[in-house]
């Protein structure tokens, strides 16, 4: 016994100081990609691993595998480095196999699209699980500690001197095996990556999309739903020819429309679904309670509301009692039975798919966009992404998201680079922010069906080259083609970017090209951008409208009032667009916003149809205003309590009232304030970047970076003015 637990002590102290392995690829290829393991899953996994590696490889991108006992990300990141300085195969990318370290990012939330959860909350679920940590090279941390609990958490603060925006140099994915009883993790990951390998081996044209739309997703706005569409067969030409298809359904084509969306997903012919809904860790949510006229099925939907409110309460009797007053029903609506409850239970199960519906079934779409919160939360033991890749099925790559998500920005950007040969990674990375996720193969890729040559190198090789990209915006006809190359000009700085800019948007063809246009237009912080913003509210594709009426209320210019209030009063198309206009109203100077509805009105009082109509407009500018005020008074009392103080200091970051931000500089440079306070309203002012106010802003950022002031205020005064520079 002595001599077996000394081999056993020999064999563990062996394993735990191995030297890193290091396998060069075999092959000379333009660029070059690396899979980082852990030595566990490498072990366990070698044959599998090696398998991959040699798919990848015959695909014409060598491949390294690092495997090592991995103590932090930055061993990590350090190694992935020394490999993008290696200039005769540049990096392209890399992919995260087993247990890699998870940098669990704070302070960054700037860099996500809808992320602002309090950081003062359990730090597991107020960081954000992220990648870009590895993947952009210029992002700047300053480690906190690891994680008690579980020691693939490291936790990072965002230095003020890190950049400030998302420009990933390469592209990352993770393949981190689901754990759940009765399944060995390493025989998983081992099947996943045969599986992977083998579909490098299959030829598969992109010739079969589907896309689905859930419940509450964009408002359900059906202009919105047309539009993408029509902007997804604009971005893929190839779809509009006989054999190919975009199937597209909503939650109303069925109901419930969960065992018809998993037959879609479960159809071999499959190459891409995207999934627009809500989400968590372990649900995609697809409907709500049935949309009915019925009286009987109307009855029924408000009895099952009411039993799901009231039911297995503490305070059931007091919740029975409340309801009753507010809706006028009576008590025996509210009443459970045994097959109540279990009626109730199986029409609940119908709903939403959930992670045991995905482990039975056999999803086969290649590759699926799970445009939704939370469903790629790759640092938890079971997520939906991971999910779907380890699961029976074909699915080999997902994207989704680590934390919250924002609908109201453009999931599909670029998507029609998929069907020009372009890696699943090569174009995420185009399309990533802090939260997003490449989970399983990234190097997954489509025969090239529109005869673009060559591009998925040039994303690479040529990222810096300007002669290359003006050429290519020039010939080529494919739209997110010409999308790319003004990006890629646009992060080069090219002189003339801003003229460009404007003169594609006004003559492009294409609505992807024009939504490029206003994007990148929006960070050139030109005067020519509010010059066009009226225009692309009137514009022919719904996302140019949407953006330009969220841009318009991000400004707050006086000259943009009229085209805010037009759109408001005539523009009831989109749900959406009106959701941003009208939540606009007052964000703009009040009494000049007030004087221009009565203005509108009075010349146009046909106009006031419905609740449009000038008083209810009027009142919501007046009561807007009073409300700030309000806000503004209860910030400075400091006989109010700290915490409400706060949140309503961090609700600028939400709500730009531009006419607020000299007071809430006169609060972040008073120094008799809590220094918790201040540096929050310093924090807040790098929200309002698309403000017409930045100029002050920037100057009270940069007396407050210079003075002697805390040094958490410097600090997050020279992480404003970054934040400034970066939009």
């Amino acid at each position: 016994m002595k001599k077996l637990f000394t081999l056993l002590f020999a064999i563990a102290s062996a394993t735990a100081y191995a030297e890193p392995t290091e396998v060069a690829p075999s092959v000379k290829t333009p660029t070059s990609f690396a899979v980082f393991i852990d030595r566990a899953s490498y072990d366990r996994c070698r044959e599998a691993v090696e398998a991959y590696r040699a798919a990848v490889q015959a695909d014409g991108l060598g491949t390294y595998i690092i495997c090592d006992d991995w103590q932090s990300p930055d061993e990590v990141r350090e190694r992935i480095l020394a490999l993008a300085s290696d200039k005769r195969m540049p990096l392209e990318g890399v992919v995260f196999v087993g247990d890699v370290p998870i940098a669990m990012l704070r302070d960054a939330q700037h860099l996500s699209s809808a992320f602002k959860m309090n950081q003062a909350a359990d730090r597991k679920k107020s960081s954000i699980p992220s990648d870009r940590f590895y993947d952009d090279f210029d992002l700047k941390f300053d480690f906190i500690d690891r994680d008690a609990d579980n020691p693939l958490y490291f936790y990072y603060s965002l230095r003020h001197d890190s950049a400030h925006h998302i420009r990933s140099d390469i592209y990352s994915a993770r393949i981190k095996p689901v754990v759940r009883e009765g399944v060995d993790k390493y025989e998983a990951l081992s099947a996943y990556l045969r599986k992977a390998a083998a579909e490098h081996g299959a030829a598969n044209r992109l010739d079969h999309m589907f896309v689905f739309c859930g419940h509450g997703y964009n408002s359900e706005a059906y202009d919105a739903w047309a539009g993408e569409q029509v902007a997804l067969r604009e971005q893929i030409p190839s779809m509009r020819r006989s054999g190919h298809r975009i199937a597209c359904c909503t939650f109303e084509t069925r109901f419930p429309m969960k065992r018809y969306l998993l037959q879609h997903l479960q159809d071999e012919t499959l190459d891409i679904a995207i999934c627009h809904h809500h989400g968590s860790p372990e649900v995609q949510y697809l409907n709500g309670y049935q949309d009915v006229s019925d009286a009987r099925a109307s009855i029924a939907n408000v009895k099952r509301y009411l039993r799901s409110k009231t039911v297995g309460y503490d305070d059931a009797e007091k919740r029975i009692g409340d309801y009753m007053n507010s809706l006028d029903v009576p008590r025996s609506w509210f009443d459970m039975s045994d097959s109540t409850r279990m009626v109730d239970s199986l029409y609940n199960r119908e709903l939403d798919i959930d992670l045991l519906d995905i482990y039975e079934a056999e999803p086969a779409a290649r590759f699926v966009m799970f445009d939704a919160c939370f469903n790629g939360s790759f640092h938890l033991d079971e997520y939906v992404a991971g999910a779907y890749i380890f699961g029976r099925g074909k699915t080999v790559v997902a994207m989704a998201n680590s934390v919250n998500s924002l609908q109201d920005k453009w999931p599909d950007r670029y998507i029609g680079l998929l069907a020009c040969g372009v890696r699943v990674g090569q174009w995420a990375r185009g399309t990533f922010y802090l939260e997003s996720h490449i989970i399983g193969d990234p190097t997954l890729r489509f025969e090239n069906a529109e005869s673009v040559g060559g591009f998925n190198e040039a994303m690479t090789l040529r990222a810096r080259d300007d002669k290359y990209w003006l050429n290519t915006l020039r010939k080529s006809d494919y739209p997110d083609i010409q999308a790319y190359a003004l990006r890629s000009l646009s992060e080069n700085r090219y002189r003339d970017i801003v003229p460009l800019l404007v003169s594609t948007f006004r003559e492009s063809p294409y609505g992807t090209v024009r939504m490029e246009c206003l994007k990148l237009l929006s960070a050139k912080h030109a005067p020519e951008f509010v010059e066009l913003l009226p225009v692309a509210l009137k514009d022919d594709y719904e996302l140019v409208r949407r953006m330009a009426a969220n841009y318009m209320g991000r400004c707050g210019d006086d000259a943009l009032i009229a085209a805010d209030v037009e759109a408001v009063v005539n523009a009831y198309i989109s749900n959406r667009v009106t959701y941003h206009t009208t939540d606009a109203l007052t964000l703009f100077d009040p009494d000049k916003t007030a004087a221009e509805i009565s203005r509108r009105f009075a010349a146009q009082p046909e106009a006031a149809f419905g609740e449009s109509n000038e008083a209810a407009y009027l009142d919501r500018v007046e009561r807007g205003e009073k409300s700030l005020q309000r806000d503004i008074e209860y910030i400075f009392d400091t006989a109010n309590p700290q915490k409400r103080r706060l949140a309503e200091i961090k609700s600028f970051r939400n709500y730009h009232y531009h006419r607020a931000v000299p007071q809430i500089i006169r609060f972040a440079e008073d120094a008799s304030q809590d220094e918790e306070l201040r540096t929050a309203a310093v924090e807040a002012l790098g929200w309002f970047g698309l403000s017409y106010q930045r100029p002050l802003i920037e100057e009270a950022a940069s007396r407050l970076a210079a003075e002697d002031a805390s040094e958490s205020v410097k600090c997050e005064a020279r992480k404003t003015l970054a934040r400034l520079a970066a939009y």
